[in-house]
């Protein structure tokens, strides 16, 4: 919502402009209070009432009701108040004993969300992530190494290494998500993880290519050990692609000559696999994105 307000000449070298009321309240601020006016640019200005790193945006409480549901529908909505943000999220309901190692098995899946509390009828998750201290290019990396290792792994049939590895790449790709819907809600966050909106989209763009390219490898991996390694050629050849491809995003300025080569490239593959195909288009969706973002 924007707000128009005019500017009212205090004195002979200054002026006063009114604030919303609903802002005032919001941070319990009154008459006398002190607010703080900093430069962000020659035509912005910031004020908060708080000064230097703006206090930590309200973290909300999601209560969960288990009873009767399907688990991969509590499994979405625990995603959801996770990637939300929520500090505290709470499972209720007659069923928490018959169904208490799933729902811890589900609680575990996300990054810093530990058990606090948990009775017959009540599991409390509290968030200990302070997002300020993870770093949005950071966590990228390390899902960037992760895809490399799964690829190398199915290049060398290791079935069951791929499938752990897909455990960790969830992990982070929740966490990322987090990380970019908090940076959207809250400018201060955006500034901490030093992004800015148009960079965001890019990020959650391209952790969700990240994401298909481990569920492909998953999928592959769960193939016969014949069919795995049938595959192995087509496997190296991707992976190959995939590196240049991340290369081309992390360096600055983003690669678009070697992101381009990679989309041709990519789109003349035709592998027999569907797994495999999948892995090429996302691999071209990543070489796009890098074109995009430069």
């Amino acid at each position: 919502m924007v707000l128009v307000r005019k500017l009212v000449r205090a004195g002979p070298s200054s002026y006063t402009v009114s604030l919303p009321k609903d802002w005032i309240a919001k941070n319990k601020l009154e008459k006398g209070s002190s607010v703080y006016v900093m430069n962000r640019s020659d035509h912005e200005l910031i004020i908060t009432p708080h000064l230097g790193a703006s206090a930590a945006p309200e973290r909300s409480e999601i209560t969960i009701t288990v009873d009767g549901k399907p688990q991969d529908s509590i499994h979405r909505e625990i995603t959801a108040a996770y990637v939300n943000n929520a500090g505290t999220i709470t499972l209720v309901g007659k069923e928490i004993e018959k169904k208490s190692d799933e729902l811890r098995r589900f609680l575990h899946d996300f990054v810093a969300l530990e058990i606090a509390e948990q009775s017959t009828k009540r599991i409390v998750a509290k968030d200990l992530l302070n997002l300020s201290e993870v770093g949005v290019e950071h966590t990228l990396r390390r899902m960037d190494m992760i895809v490399r290792s799964m690829l190398s792994d199915l290049a060398e049939c290791k079935r069951k290494e791929v499938q752990v590895r897909d455990y960790d790449m969830n992990r982070l790709y929740f966490l990322l998500m987090r990380l970019t819907r908090a940076s959207l809600k809250d400018k201060s966050m955006a500034e901490q993880l030093k992004i800015d909106s148009t960079q965001t989209l890019g990020y959650a763009i391209l952790a969700q290519h990240l994401e298909s390219v481990a569920d492909a490898a998953k999928a592959l991996a769960e193939q016969s050990a014949s069919q795995l390694k049938k595959a192995g050629k087509d496997v190296q050849e991707l992976r190959k692609h995939f590196e240049i491809a991340m290369a081309a995003w992390f360096v600055t300025p983003k690669d678009k000559v070697k992101a381009d080569k990679v989309a041709r490239d990519v789109a003349k593959l035709t592998p027999a696999a569907e797994a495999l195909r999948t892995m090429a288009q996302e691999i071209g969706a990543i070489a796009r994105l890098v074109i995009d973002e430069a």
